[in-house]
């Protein structure tokens, strides 16, 4: 099966609503199928908002320690792009950025855990 585009997809989910929809009955008894449409719909609507650039994906890492013997201060490299990140350090405690300054990546370690 060929990759679908996102309005591909969008088109097929729209498809699928309307499939759900005339399962509706008069009678209410239809609560799977109205469940599926409203699910459905609201997938196709963040879709649509992922396509028109609303939502971005964003990218977690974390800090690879990494220091040179001539260097003094404490630096590391980004996970996501590896850039090399001097990091703050006051009254022996050293802070390091919550975001890398070069990708943006909030640095959070949450790459780890997928």
């Amino acid at each position: 099966m060929p990759e679908m585009t996102l309005q591909e997809c969008i088109a097929r989910l729209e498809d699928l609503i309307q499939d759900r929809k005339s399962f509706f009955s008069k009678d209410g008894n239809d609560d799977v199928f109205r469940t599926d449409a409203a699910a459905l719909e609201k997938a196709v609507s963040m879709l649509h908002k992922i396509a028109a650039g609303e939502y971005k994906l964003v990218v977690h890492g974390h800090w690879i320690n990494y220091y040179e013997p001539l260097c003094s201060s404490p630096h590391a490299n980004c996970s996501i792009c590896s850039h090399l990140q001097t990091f703050n350090e006051y009254c022996g405690k050293i802070y390091a950025p919550r975001y890398c300054e070069n990708c943006g990546a909030p640095m959070d370690g949450k790459d780890e855990e997928n």
